[in-house]
């Protein structure tokens, strides 16, 4: 995943010269963004203190990001999707050099 260009607190900053009075076009040349990338911004960060995005990072940090950490990608029991062939999880691949249609 791309790094992101702004710090979270730079990000609340941006939004808080929005929320002061500030033109939304005006804060978006100022800092080289475009209004859908700081209307995103300001859905995620929006009324955000400095702290609580800390706290929000330490959140995604502790969930991994939507990803799943090794040897925990599925909780799901083993499924036997043909006799004879078990997967650890219903989304998992078959082996390699073997079709899901041959018998």
């Amino acid at each position: 995943m791309r790094k992101s260009r702004f710090t979270k607190a730079q990000i609340i900053g941006i939004i808080k010269e929005q929320e002061a009075g500030m033109p939304t076009a005006k804060v978006c040349r100022r800092h080289g963004l475009s209004t859908a990338t700081f209307y995103k911004l300001k859905a995620k960060y929006g009324g955000m203190e400095v702290s609580e995005a800390a706290r929000l990072k330490a959140l995604e940090d502790v969930a991994g990001n939507g990803r799943a950490a090794p040897g925990r990608r599925c909780r799901l029991p083993p499924v036997a999707t043909r006799v004879g062939h078990w997967i650890s999880c219903p989304t998992a691949s078959a082996p390699r050099g073997r079709s899901e249609s041959s018998p």
